[in-house]
């Protein structure tokens, strides 16, 4: 906020408006912030006063310096202008533990303070069990007639999860280390929580990359010839003579598994004589990638790239993606399918994140009338199933799907049931969630 009163910056609006004042940064700090903010908090409450059916998303993370922050955004149907439409409802620091109680206390706050109370059906949020704990035993008692009530699906049962913590956590493997399982907050009166399909997915992946083993030494000189450019200056020099100024190969993220899949993906796609000359010239001939090496990480970047497409739906802001998870998931097992046939170094890969999808998301594939069988890939043990699934029991997943215009029953080309078996799930389907 001292900007406003630097020199530099007063002299350069002088010489925009000569008339114009710049305000001191008392006033902007005091007086226009907070207009801005009761202005904005007006227009949200005209907003959500229109709409009785509101969804929401909510995490919480750590910056580098350990300070958490809590975030609620609210999603709704604008049907004036027959768009999706988003806005962030809370932004704050979280202090205290965080255990499913103070989560779901603060999640209550939220609503409380915009007037949500009986608008809220469904909650977003990640796998972390203090995430669960704070909404599985909370039920939306909305009044008769709303979407929570023709989308109830009383014939799903809801069966318990266990998640270890390794699979709960991406970001920040502290996080969550001072949950208190005892610790639940009964009186919080939300909608259902469902888990966020991008971060199940991302844990999919992770299984699947577990099983990389022979490509292991191909990725690993990929990484260590990326670190190069970002951390020899004289690497960087002979790499940017060849491939010109400005240019370097991307870093990965443990945490981001899409950001080891765009890494490979770029050296992949480099011109290998070039690098291998500037490796030989900087005395780094054992990270010279061999012909076979080269076709091995070829082969895992076509096994990920749509994973990494998924991904990329999946995370999408402008346009309604709980439709797209039933296509995306059949998608995605219709190409590994596939790819059980022609894949030569990376097979148990393949395998791997056929039996990972099919465990992950069980709740999905059981209401699909699909096993992990059917792909060719193996059954996965009953206990490592057991240990990995996650809460996708919601019909809200085929419903979304079926009642998208993008969507419809198309993705049932993708299933691999007869024509017949296609045929009553949709009439399934239909007959379910049709309107009276």
């Amino acid at each position: 906020m001292s900007f406003v009163d630097s020199d530099g910056f007063r002299s350069f609006m002088s010489d925009v408006d000569p008339k114009f004042v710049p305000p001191c940064r008392q006033t902007v700090t005091y007086t226009y912030l907070p207009q801005l903010l009761s202005a904005k908090r007006v227009q949200m409450s005209e907003i959500l006063a229109t709409t009785d059916n509101v969804a929401l998303t909510i995490d919480i993370w750590s910056d580098r310096r350990q300070h958490s922050y809590l975030g609620v955004t609210a999603h709704m149907f604008d049907v004036a202008k027959g768009a999706p439409h988003s806005m962030l409802l809370k932004f704050q620091a979280f202090r205290g533990a965080h255990s499913g109680e103070n989560i779901a206390r603060a999640v209550e706050d939220c609503i409380n303070e915009n007037s949500l109370q009986y608008k809220v059906h469904y909650v977003v949020t990640d796998n972390a069990s203090n995430m669960k704990k704070a909404f599985s035993f909370v039920v939306s008692p909305g009044p008769q007639g709303n979407l929570e009530s023709w989308l109830n699906d009383s014939s799903v049962a809801e069966s318990p999860v266990t998640i270890e913590d390794s699979d709960a956590v991406l970001d920040d493997p502290s996080l969550y280390e001072d949950i208190d399982e005892d610790e639940f907050n009964e009186n919080v009166i939300i909608g259902e929580r469902v888990p966020c399909f991008a971060h199940s997915l991302q844990l999919a992946i992770r299984d699947g990359l577990q099983k990389v083993a022979v490509s292991r030494t191909a990725v690993a000189k990929c990484v260590k010839v990326a670190n190069l450019t970002h951390q020899s200056a004289k690497f960087r020099a002979a790499y940017e003579d060849a491939f010109g100024t400005g240019r370097s190969i991307p870093t990965s993220n443990d945490t981001r598994w899409n950001s080891v899949f765009r890494q490979l993906s770029y050296i992949v796609h480099l011109d290998g004589s070039k690098l291998s000359d500037i490796l030989r010239k900087e005395d780094h001939t054992g990270l010279l990638l061999t012909q076979k090496e080269i076709q091995q990480l070829r082969e895992l970047v076509t096994i990920l790239e749509p994973f990494s497409e998924a991904t990329d739906i999946a995370q999408g802001s402008t346009y309604v993606t709980i439709s797209c998870v039933v296509p995306v998931l059949l998608s995605l097992v219709q190409g590994l399918t596939e790819q059980l046939t022609s894949i030569k170094y990376n097979l148990p890969l393949v395998r791997e994140l056929l039996r990972s999808l099919f465990c992950r998301f069980r709740g999905i594939f059981d209401q699909l009338c699909m096993s992990c069988s059917i792909s060719g890939a193996g059954p996965m043990q009953h206990t490592e199933r057991n240990k990995k699934q996650l809460d996708f029991n919601s019909s809200i997943y085929m419903a979304a799907a079926s009642l998208d215009p993008e969507h419809g029953y198309r993705w049932l080309e993708r299933h691999p049931g007869s024509v017949a078996e296609k045929e009553a799930l949709k009439n399934k389907i239909f007959g379910k969630y049709q309107f009276s």
